[in-house]
């Protein structure tokens, strides 16, 4: 009987369990079975235990061989030594197994074959424009400022205050809420780098700043230090500080914001896939992360508070309102007949606007402050169209109510556009377009 060598073996899961442990550690995936970064890496333990295993078994399979062979030269044979590629399919079975795996269950979840399903994640009602905003939201609920307006606003503000310009940066991280009734951005301090985190993580962050987007006003508020931030390392990261706490819980979007009376939190919303294990991506729900204490709250969507203004992200809801604008007639419909289809305005980044080379699809909207919370609004446009819109959308982003509106006009891209061309000599930079 061959006898079985077990110390190869241990090497291979112990090098395994270090490094998924490691990749574990340093990017969080949740413990979930819908969640593919999990199979990605249980998928590479199990390469990194093949490959390991082989060579503490003493063979090479990335290596070459070097192989004596016989040529005739005339009527003389002679004896030559080459060097082939060593690799031995047989041994890599599991890991190609898992990958075709992953893949196949990625592709039965997607909108090939599940185009229905997808068009009715997001429920979108139509609306009447006059009767939702015409006579309810005034001038002083628009936010007229961009986001890099913004930043520039709130790194002039930290500008002057010198004990912390040297030890803090204001995140680029804007989040737009409603602040006691008003659209305000909001973005917290940052450690400035490793080493300032390790020379300052006793006292924590102690403040944040707010940007008035109406009044293009910004101001430096202090708060008791927070501890667990993103900006921070190790267990004090606040991503990795909420993993440790939720491990099976899918979170995505954390992003920073003040209560009503200015106590700071992150927000993270928890997301889960309906469609397949890896499909269909939707909002069920947030976790609140108090900053300075660790203390934390987990919301089912139906029980978010009034306060909490982003769970159903922007970006996300212009994904789910493409698919349902694009698939309510099915999938070979979406890519050919293209009857009824439509998404919200997409441009595209750099300078070039066609779908041709290398440019990647961008979608845009911007914010209305009303009743409390804070809607995200953007064009619709046909799919077969010019540079038109055919309505526009509005969304809740804490309970992801979903309104379209049919009002035609120039999409958002054109309108900056023209803009930009009436004050070309100046060289100025259009912002998103403002609903009013």
């Amino acid at each position: 009987m061959k006898k079985v060598r077990i110390f190869p073996y241990i090497i291979g899961a112990v090098s395994a369990l270090i490094v998924t442990g490691l990749l574990f550690y340093i990017f969080c995936p949740a413990f979930n079975i819908r969640n593919i970064d999990l199979w990605i890496f249980i998928d590479i333990a199990i390469l990194i235990f093949t490959v390991v295993t082989r060579l503490a078994m003493g063979f090479n399979d990335f290596g070459t061989e070097t192989v004596t062979v016989k040529k005739k030269k005339g009527n003389k044979n002679k004896t030559v030594t080459i060097k082939k590629p060593r690799f031995n399919v047989k041994y890599y079975i599991a890991p190609i197994v898992f990958t075709v795996l992953i893949f196949l269950i990625g592709i039965a979840g997607s909108s090939v074959f599940n185009a229905k399903s997808y068009s009715e994640i997001l429920k979108v009602t139509e609306s009447d424009f006059s009767k939702d905003l015409a006579e309810s939201v005034g001038t002083d609920s628009i936010a007229l400022m961009d986001t890099a307006s913004a930043q520039m606003l709130g790194d002039r503000e930290i500008g002057a205050l010198s004990d912390v310009v040297s030890q803090f940066n204001v995140s680029y991280d804007y989040t737009q809420i409603d602040y006691n009734g008003k659209p305000v951005k909001v973005a917290p301090l940052e450690y400035a780098g490793f080493f300032k985190w390790k020379n300052n993580k006793d006292d924590g962050v102690k403040g944040y700043v707010t940007v008035n987007p109406v009044t293009m006003s910004a101001s430096f508020e202090t708060c008791d230090g927070m501890k667990y931030v993103p900006s921070a390392f190790f267990h004090e990261d606040a991503f990795r500080y909420l993993w440790t706490k939720y491990p099976t819980l899918m979170l995505d979007n954390l992003h920073f914001e003040i209560d009503e009376n200015g106590k700071p939190y992150y927000i993270a919303s928890v997301i889960e896939n309906t469609i397949g294990l890896f499909g269909g991506t939707t909002v069920v729900g947030c976790v609140a992360l108090d900053p300075v204490t660790g203390e934390t709250e987990k919301y089912d969507a139906a029980d978010i508070p009034n306060w909490i203004d982003v769970v159903f992200y922007g970006d996300l809801i212009c994904r789910q309102y493409n698919w349902f604008g694009m698939y309510g007639n099915g999938y070979i419909n979406s890519m050919f007949a293209k009857k009824d289809c439509k998404q919200v305005t997409t441009y595209y980044s750099g300078d070039d606007e066609s779908d041709d080379g290398d440019a990647t699809p961008v979608s845009d909207y911007g914010y209305v402050a009303k009743d409390g919370d804070i809607w995200i609004y953007t064009g619709v446009t046909s799919v077969n169209g010019d540079s038109s819109n055919i309505g526009f959308l509005l969304a809740n982003e804490r309970t992801g109510e979903s309104r379209y509106y049919s009002i035609a006009g120039a999409d958002e891209k054109s309108a900056m556009a023209a803009a930009e061309g009436e004050v070309q000599e100046k060289g100025y930079q259009a912002s998103f377009p403002s609903l009013i």
